[in-house]
């Protein structure tokens, strides 16, 4: 996961699979997704005073999110006929390093967050487990990097 200024790219073996892009130079807005072969998507927020949200492709709902109390995310993946549940969820306490847990609490991905201080960004290494599959893997990950901005804005807010 490459970052330029606000603009995220999604990127396996050197080519762009996704990105997402934020409006304005504050990260706490949504952002817009763009999956290569899957077009733009939609974000939608049921409240100004929640941070859950839904993502759209036309009128089908792909994903939602519930962030819940004690740190963690839990996602939702719509696909044809099924929903697959996540719960994304920091790794360690001193570290910026998070998981990806299935409904059976297998690690399923694990997400290494790397700052880089000389240019005041922050990349993102995504590291998956060969059992992992997933139809909507792309909008799953730029979702999951989202996540983990909206949470990184939340502890700097409280701190």
């Amino acid at each position: 996961m490459a970052e330029s200024c606000n603009t995220y790219n999604l990127i396996h073996n050197h080519s762009v699979l996704g990105e997402m892009d934020y409006k304005g130079w504050f990260n706490s807005n949504y952002p817009s997704f763009f999956i290569n072969g899957s077009g733009n998507f939609i974000i939608k927020k049921p409240s100004i005073w929640k941070s859950n949200f839904s993502i759209y492709n036309g009128n089908q709902k792909i994903l939602s999110s519930l962030f819940q109390w004690n740190g963690s995310v839990l996602l939702k993946l719509f696909n044809q006929s099924n929903v697959e549940v996540f719960k994304l969820k920091r790794k360690s306490v001193w570290k910026s390093n998070y998981v990806l847990l299935n409904e059976k609490g297998n690690e399923l991905l694990f997400i290494y967050c790397q700052y880089q201080w000389k240019i005041w960004k922050t990349k993102y290494y995504i590291q998956e487990n060969t059992t992992f599959t997933s139809n909507n893997k792309e909008i799953l990950y730029l979702t999951l990097i989202h996540c983990i901005i909206n949470l990184k804005n939340r502890a700097a807010a409280v701190a």
